[in-house]
Order: C-alpha cells, then sequence, then structure tokens
C-alpha cells in the first residue's frame, strides 16, 4: 500500500509529504484546489510523460517519491530481475527538469522510465474520470472475463505461441516476396556470375600475362641485344673472352719468379669460366627469344578480357573480381534456396498455428464456463447499487481470425431496465450506471489482481444519495482487501473513510493534510450544504459520520 507520498515543485504544489494508512482513505477539496495536480503527480510514478510546463520553479527540477508497503506482495522476482534492491519497502520516484530531462528510480537505483512503469503498475492503479470510457472498450471487457476466469497464465502461453505464428508468417511472406522480386535479379546475376566462370580468372595470372605481352612486344629489340653481347665475347678480335685467355697466359710466363701471378691466374680462369656460362646462357636465351604473332594476339585478347570484367564490375584488382564472384555465388545460392526454406518454414508453421488454436480453444472453453458467473456476480451488486432490474449480458463469438487476445470476440450488452433489451453499454448506459459499473468491474480487478492500492478519481460521478451511500459501502468493503483512496464530492461517500484528507489552496499554492475528527465534521457539512454551514448540515454531517456508516 501507499504509505507516504512526497511531491516538490509541481503546479500548485511547492512541497507536501503526507502519509497514507491501510482502509479507505477519502479526498476531498473545492474545484481548483489541486486534487488534480496531486493525482498527476502520483501518475509520474506510474511512467507517465512529464510536462516541462507543470512546473512550479523552472529553475529546480520536480521531484515525485512514493514509499510502497510490499510485504504482503510477490514482487521479489520482478524486482530482482531488474537488479533492484529488494525489501518490504518499495521507493518509487520521478525526477524531470525545465530541458526535459527525466530520470526515476526505484529503491535508489536508476531505472528506465518502462521498467517504472512496469513496476508501479504492480503496486498501483489510477481509475482518472476518463477511464470510464474504457467500459466501453470490447477488448477492456474482455480482459475482465480473462481477468475474473483466472486464465493469465494460459493467455501468456496462448499470447507467446500467437507471436511465434506471426513471426514465422512474417518470415514466410517476406521470402515469398523476395523470391517473387528476385526472378529478375536471378537471371541478371546468373549472367554476371556465368561471365566470370567462363573466363576462369586467377589471381596472379593478369600480372603474367602481362609481363609475357611487355617480353613479346619487344621480342626484337631483346634478342638483337642479346645477340650483341654475345658478339662482343666471341666473336671479334678484341672480345672479352680472347682477352681474358690472353691475360692467363701471359701470367703463366711470370709464375716462376712472381709469387702472385699464380693466385690472378686461377682468379682468371674462375672469371673464364663463368663468362664462358655466361655466353653460354644468353646464347640459348636468345635462340629462345622468336615473336609469335598468335601468342601474341591470344594473349592481348586474355588481358583485354581481364580489363573489360575489371570495368564492368567497377573494380580494380583482380582479387575483388574474384570476392564479386564468390558473391554472386552465394547470392544465386540464396534466391534458388528460397522455395526449400519457405518450405520448412511452412512445415513450422503449421505446427505452430495448430498448437496456438489449441491453445485458443482452451481459452475459449474457459472463458464460456465463467461467463455466466460473472455476470450474476454483476447483476447482484447492480442491485444493491439501485440497479435492480439490471442485466449484464456477455456475448462470446468466434472471430474470423486469430487475435493477440485469442479466438473470441467478447462484448458486453447492458440494460438497466426490464424492459429494454440489453444493448451494447455505449448505445445504454447513462453516466450514473457507467460509473457503478465501472466500481464492480474495480472490485473484481481488485480482487483478483495482487494491486495494492487503487485511487478513485471522482468515481462517484452521476451519482447521489443513497447510491452514493452504497457505493461507500463498496468501496469500504473492498479496502480491508487492498488500500483505497478516493478523491470524491459526495459527503455520503467522503463520511466512509477511515481517514479523511482535504486538499485545499492557500497563498496560491496547494497543500493536502490529514483531517481530525473535528475538521472532518466541518468538511462533511460543507459538502452537504456549500460554504455557508448550517446547523442541519453539521447534524446531518455528524450522522453520517457514526460508526455504524
Amino acid at each position: 500500500m501507499l504509505t507516504h507520498l512526497k511531491i516538490q515543485n509541481y503546479g500548485l504544489i511547492e512541497q507536501i509529504e503526507i502519509n497514507f494508512n491501510k482502509g479507505l482513505s477519502t479526498v476531498t477539496g473545492e474545484t481548483g484546489a489541486g486534487k488534480s495536480i496531486i493525482l498527476g503527480a502520483i501518475s509520474l510514478l506510474l511512467g507517465e510523460k512529464a510536462d516541462g510546463e507543470s512546473i512550479k520553479n523552472k529553475d529546480d527540477k520536480c521531484i515525485v517519491e512514493g514509499h510502497f508497503d510490499i510485504t504482503n506482495l510477490n514482487l521479489k522476482q520482478i524486482i530482482q530481475s531488474h537488479d533492484i534492491d529488494y525489501g518490504n519497502e518499495l521507493i518509487l520516484r520521478r525526477e524531470y527538469s525545465l530541458n526535459g530531462k527525466s530520470r526515476a528510480f526505484i529503491n535508489d537505483s536508476p531505472v528506465s522510465i518502462n521498467i517504472l512503469k512496469e513496476i508501479g503498475d504492480k503496486v498501483l492503479d489510477i481509475h482518472s474520470q476518463h477511464e470510464n470510457l474504457l467500459l466501453k472498450d470490447r477488448r477492456f471487457q474482455l480482459n475482465i472475463l480473462d481477468l475474473f476466469s483466472e486464465n493469465s497464465l494460459l493467455l501468456q502461453k496462448y499470447r507467446n505461441s500467437f507471436n511465434s505464428f506471426l513471426e514465422i508468417q512474417k518470415k514466410i511472406n517476406s521470402l515469398k516476396s523476395k523470391a517473387k522480386s528476385n526472378l529478375t535479379e536471378l537471371d541478371f546475376i546468373t549472367f554476371q556470375f556465368n561471365q566470370i566462370q567462363e573466363a576462369n580468372i586467377q589471381a596472379s595470372e593478369l600480372e603474367e600475362l602481362e609481363a609475357e605481352l611487355d617480353l613479346l612486344s619487344h621480342s626484337e629489340e631483346i634478342k638483337q641485344s642479346l645477340t650483341g653481347i654475345i658478339y662482343n665475347f666471341e666473336e671479334t678480335e678484341e672480345s672479352v673472352l680472347l682477352k681474358v685467355r690472353e691475360s692467363i697466359n701471359s701470367l703463366s710466363l711470370i709464375t716462376a719468379f712472381y709469387k702472385d701471378a699464380d693466385e690472378l691466374k686461377n682468379r682468371l680462369n674462375s672469371v673464364n669460366i663463368e663468362l664462358k656460362d655466361i655466353v653460354q646462357e644468353i646464347n640459348l636465351k636468345a635462340d629462345s627469344i622468336e615473336f609469335n604473332q598468335l601468342r601474341f594476339e591470344k594473349v592481348k585478347t586474355r588481358i583485354d578480357l581481364y580489363y573489360s570484367l575489371l570495368q564492368k564490375h567497377q573494380v580494380k584488382t583482380v582479387s575483388e573480381l574474384i570476392e564479386i564472384f564468390e558473391k554472386l555465388k552465394q547470392r544465386i545460392h540464396e534466391i534458388e534456396n528460397y522455395d526449400s526454406e519457405i518450405e520448412n518454414l511452412e512445415i513450422e508453421f503449421v505446427k505452430i498455428l495448430n498448437a496456438t488454436k489449441e491453445l485458443a480453444s482452451n481459452i475459449s472453453t474457459i472463458r464460456k464456463k465463467n461467463k455466466s458467473n460473472l455476470e450474476k456476480r454483476i447483476s447482484i451488486v447492480c442491485k444493491d447499487l439501485g440497479m435492480p432490474d439490471a442485466i449484464l449480458n456477455i456475448v462470446i463469438e468466434d472471430a474470423s481470425e486469430l487475435t493477440i487476445d485469442g479466438a473470441d470476440n467478447v462484448y458486453f450488452l447492458f440494460s438497466a431496465n426490464k424492459k429494454i433489451q440489453p444493448m451494447a453499454i455505449e448505445k445504454i448506459a447513462s453516466g450514473g450506471e457507467i460509473s457503478r459499473l465501472m466500481l464492480i468491474l474495480k472490485s473484481i480487478i481488485a480482487e483478483k489482481s495482487q494491486l495494492a492500492t487503487i485511487i478513485f478519481d471522482e468515481i462517484d460521478t452521476g451519482v447521489s444519495g443513497e447510491i452514493a451511500d452504497k457505493m461507500g459501502d463498496i468501496m469500504n468493503s473492498l479496502s480491508e482487501k487492498i488500500q483505497i483512496i478516493c478523491i470524491t464530492h459526495l459527503p455520503q461517500i467522503a463520511s466512509k473513510g477511515r481517514n479523511h484528507y482535504l486538499v485545499y489552496k492557500s497563498n496560491s499554492q496547494t497543500f493536502i493534510k490529514l483531517l481530525n475528527q473535528d475538521e472532518r465534521l466541518q468538511e462533511i457539512a460543507k459538502l452537504l450544504s456549500g460554504k455557508e454551514i448550517t446547523e442541519a448540515a453539521v447534524v446531518n454531517a455528524r450522522e453520517l459520520l457514526k460508526p455504524s456508516n
């Protein structure tokens, strides 16, 4: 339950701190005093959007903090799953400033707004006046039936299966669409792939071909140069080899009396052998070099093919061209395997669809089993709230297709007059009837869920007198199980609270305080008679505040 509330720098509030107790607490105050401001601040703890315009002092940040006793709530797992310290007290805090910076904390640990909302919704429900419109919403009606039927675990299992079913369906449709649109692409990339494959390109071939073409282009020049070298070494009177041999002979003549001559002769012999070997190799190379026109044309054509492919695919190197070839190969494989992939997914799709339908059927059975009990429950309480002839029929029809909520269309038909056939709530129920119905449904929600606190904001709209008194009794009874805080303008309901708080304005600021018995008597009397409190109003207020009431 909510035990402590702190609001700082919000709307007309400079700072308020107030403690709350268990049971039913009623909140009253004149129009414009700031009840809705306090409610707006509390809604920030449930992740509502922060508005910089609501900051009172623009130089400071706004802070809203709520303390909750969660001793009897099973929240340990969800709190610890977000790495938040767990204890018997839960502290939700929201801070934001004019520049739009907003921060959220749970037990002093920073969290996202989504996590704040997730955990906040587990402990607190705010029923504002506009929420009465929910009663006309068919999904809200369905959720009430599901909550009453206590099939939340089965429904979650169904929704997981349904989402898997949608995901596979999405994949199949995407693949089919791709397969259709890629038929043209397949023809084109197959042509590109075949072109490169037929070329039989090799990583180093272009470099080797260019070297060979260079050689063939200069074959005459090369042969002429090599032949000239041979001539210089062997075939002239001044040939290098002849001069070397003559030098060796000259050294032989002086070896007897010049000791270094023998070493020099040996070295020249080595030079002579090496030169002969070089000349022989040059001879062989010169003989092997011949210009071959056919080979020249073939090499040139092959090089042109390489450069044509490089230009076509807008790359500069053969390695990049090979990489494109591999990508084309992979893409062709992907497209050609769409049919196989689609077939496998469709097999899985049928399995999940059947499982989803079975879960939907089980949920539908549970709903139909519980609907009559819910109808009776609502009709009985309607009688207590001044609608003795009220009838609520819950219609369950087969939906045309599966939805996130199952295979049923569920809607409520209502009539408060036995002479009028039940019709859709939005077509027949008055404002007061909707308020009473919503209170009944909220009591069912509170009973079936783990909520610690419900705040009702003028749920008594459109009712008065004895009916208001009965609504107060229902809230009082409900408050034995959970904490109820009710913002009201009716004395019959205000008098039911175990605690009575007054929201008031002073010096253009909003405040809230817990009333003592005398103050409460005066406030109830004011609600009865207006600003001018009469003696009769005081007597009536005292009567309303008697313990039996």
